[in-house]
């Protein structure tokens, strides 16, 4: 008897969903769900509960009687989501980074068979794991968690279409990173990362000038730079702000480059209030300008 037991308790651990492990590696085996204790348990078509990790499940009833799940956990990038038929079988199931789709998605038919295949990382042969361990080596950036402000998407590609593959990175820059390009504080950061080799570009955004008031001007430059953040470019503009600026774009009035390497004569690598920098002459410069601005703000404290 004591054998039967034990036999039976190791026959449950292995068909049972591995719900202990990340979500990163979740389970993506559910083709049934469990619609006595759903019926039993929800509140107004809705049932939350949790798992081993602190994973989080939430279960709702959809206007066409479908049932959608989704899981994820605080502090996670990774999402799972499925969706059952009214019977309680898989409709399809698939697996989300930040806000973007990966791997594959599956649907099925009523009847379990599999109707189509989306592969979303079609042309991604630089991976999301590549990215996250890329981005962590270069910057220090750990795209695994999943911090306040920053944001990750990707274009959508397939076979029916020649969208590139390209991952968009953006950081919020915070107090301690605190960056200056020509005097002024950096608001965020943009990474541009080619899909198909990893690649990165680099985008800084500066905004002065500038008053919280919508109808009124403001001045902006962009700071385009390499893998090794070695400015390439800059470009000015002119702007004004007739929306919500966390909503909309504003509208450009004049735009112009104020700097591009490709066109600098040899050794000259800045140009700032008409003196010109080698490149060793602006890091020095740009140092002296951020300690400026340190002893300023201290001041102010």
């Amino acid at each position: 008897m004591k054998k039967l037991l034990i036999t039976l308790i190791l026959v449950l651990f292995m068909i049972t969903p591995n719900y202990s492990q990340s979500l990163k590696d979740f389970d993506l085996h559910t083709k049934t769900f469990d619609l006595k204790t759903f019926k039993e348990k929800n509140t107004n078509g809705s049932y939350i509960f949790y798992l081993d990790n602190n994973i989080c499940v939430y279960q709702h009833v959809e206007p066409d009687h479908f049932i959608r799940e989704v899981i994820d956990r605080e502090g996670s990038p990774y999402r799972v989501e499925r969706r059952y038929y009214p019977n309680g079988n898989l409709h399809y199931q698939g697996k989300l980074f930040y806000s973007f789709d990966i791997g594959q998605l599956k649907m099925y038919d009523e009847n379990g068979n599999i109707e189509r295949i989306n592969n979303y990382d079609y042309l991604y042969t630089f991976t999301v794991d590549d990215l996250i361990q890329k981005m962590k080596a270069l910057y220090g950036i750990d795209l695994s968690v999943g911090e306040k402000g920053m944001d990750v998407s990707r274009h959508y590609t397939s076979p029916n279409d020649d969208t590139e593959p390209l991952y968009t990175v953006r950081y919020p820059l915070i107090q301690k990173d605190s960056i200056l390009r020509d005097g002024h504080l950096v608001n965020f950061r943009i990474f541009y990362v080619d899909g198909s080799n990893g690649s990165i570009r680099v985008e800084d955004y500066t905004e002065f000038d500038s008053s919280s008031k919508l109808g009124e001007h403001a001045t902006s430059r962009e700071y385009f730079m390499n893998e090794k953040l070695e400015v390439q470019k800059i470009i000015e503009k002119k702007l004004i702000w007739y929306e919500n600026r966390y909503e909309f774009a504003p509208e450009v009035l004049e735009e112009k480059v104020i700097f591009d390497i490709s066109k600098q004569a040899e050794g000259a690598f800045k140009h700032y209030k008409g003196k010109s920098y080698t490149r060793e002459q602006w890091m020095e410069e740009e140092e002296r300008m951020y300690q400026a601005y340190l002893k300023k703000r201290n001041k102010k404290q």
